[in-house]
């Protein structure tokens, strides 16, 4: 029987969902600009600060207004994709001067989170499937970011108290994301808190042009 909409997002709100934990200190990945603010002086004094690593977004694909997420990588590899990949079929160009102002930086997360999984056989468990992860229109089968919010809001209000979702890199099924809701300042303090800055910028990381070598993206660097 075909849900609707409706049905999904009610049973997504009130279920028992399917879901993988992420034990602390486990690391995930962010891309960022390398002069990002981390002195806690500075982000005591900004208490409305979004900090350029921990951003709460409010868009992308499972992002909305009020119900804001930390979009994080489970590989840097897969933080690089997600971030700089936009077309795979043209591969990736991008300037010399980009790669050096950006950087990818490790979080070990401070607490376990319990995040719905949006991989493999439990994308049927809970009820979606992979269109969920792509912007398309709607035309009765394949469904808008629109509908992703509304999901991850969804879910943000089910009483099992989910951390966030876990869900396959839309340009590498291999590679695995991680949507994060916030919950509280307190998360957000003690994900900064265990923040590890990268100590360089993308164009010096040797793991970037490996992935060039290993066949697994076509970059292009250009001046």
């Amino acid at each position: 029987m075909h849900l609707t909409n409706e049905q999904v997002n009610t049973f997504l709100a009130s279920d028992e969902l399917a879901t993988r934990s992420l034990d602390r200190d486990t690391t995930l990945w962010r891309i960022h600009h390398k002069n990002c603010v981390i002195d806690n002086r500075v982000f005591e004094e900004a208490q409305n600060l979004r900090h350029e690593i921990i951003h709460w977004s409010s868009g992308g694909r499972f992002g909305s207004p009020g119900n804001e997420v930390l979009y994080l990588g489970a590989s840097r590899e897969g933080a690089f994709l997600e971030t700089l990949c936009t077309n795979p079929s043209l591969g990736i160009e991008v300037s010399r001067s980009r790669l050096q102002n950006l950087a990818c930086s490790s979080i070990d997360l401070p607490r376990n989170l319990q995040m719905v999984d949006f991989t493999s056989k439990n994308l049927l468990k809970n009820r979606v499937d992979s269109n969920v992860f792509g912007a398309t229109d709607d035309n009765g089968h394949r469904r808008t970011y629109a509908f992703a919010r509304e999901i991850s809001k969804a879910i943000k209000n089910n009483p099992n108290n989910y951390d966030g979702l876990l869900f396959q890199s839309r340009v590498n099924p291999d590679n695995r994301n991680i949507a994060v809701f916030f919950q509280s300042d307190t998360l957000w303090r003690e994900l900064q808190s265990s923040i590890v800055i990268a100590d360089q910028t993308l164009f010096y990381e040797p793991w970037v042009y490996q992935m060039q070598i290993d066949g697994l993206i076509n970059l292009t660097v250009i001046d």
